[in-house]
């Protein structure tokens, strides 16, 4: 399925009872753009953007978070956390008008739909990189949260679970979702 219909079906989508880290955070401009920020700031961004009518910000906040929730869902351990992000985006996205939300869908085909606004999405992303936090608004939604925080080992010793793969491949992972979420060329 297209980028662009899976944003629109996401910001079209009806609101969502989760709550938001801060429903209030300011439009964050691209080159303020830090690889420690979460989906669970980036998606309110997104909504204060279309408030400012910056359509361009809010279209770039909300492909990185939807490339840092699609990131984060590879790398939890618990597969029952993954659908966090969308909660999220859902959430944030319940705070605009019918309007506005059809003003961030356009500006998210008409980005889409341009090569050149596509190109310069796609080099933001990757000037950006991969996420550098702990994924922690996603453990916490998963069915492993509520239970016992130790995990296992083969040798059957306990160790703490930090909710993430423990052999997962970062750059590998990123270069997927770039690669086949965000629709990115290979460099």
């Amino acid at each position: 399925m297209k980028l662009h219909t899976l944003l629109l079906a996401s910001i079209l989508a009806a609101g969502a009872t989760a709550c938001l880290a801060d429903p209030a955070i300011a439009c964050v401009k691209a080159d303020a753009l830090q690889s420690q920020l979460t989906p669970a700031e980036l998606y309110p961004a997104v909504a204060s953007c279309i408030r400012d009518s910056d359509v361009p910000s809010a279209v770039l906040l909300a492909a990185l978070g939807n490339a840092y929730a699609a990131y984060d869902a590879q790398r939890v351990s618990d597969q029952t956390a993954t659908s966090a992000g969308n909660v999220l985006q859902r959430a944030a996205m319940s705070t605009l008008s019918d309007d506005q939300k059809r003003q961030l869908a356009m500006g998210v085909i008409t980005t889409m739909r341009d090569p050149a606004q596509q190109a310069a999405l796609c080099q933001n992303l990757r000037r950006i990189g991969p996420p550098s936090y702990v994924p922690t608004y996603m453990i916490n939604h998963g069915m492993a949260a509520v239970g016992t925080a130790l995990t296992k080992t083969a040798g059957g010793d306990s160790v703490p679970n930090s909710g993430l793969k423990p052999q997962f491949d970062g750059t590998d992972t990123w270069q997927q979702v770039l690669q086949g979420y965000m629709h990115c060329p290979a460099v």
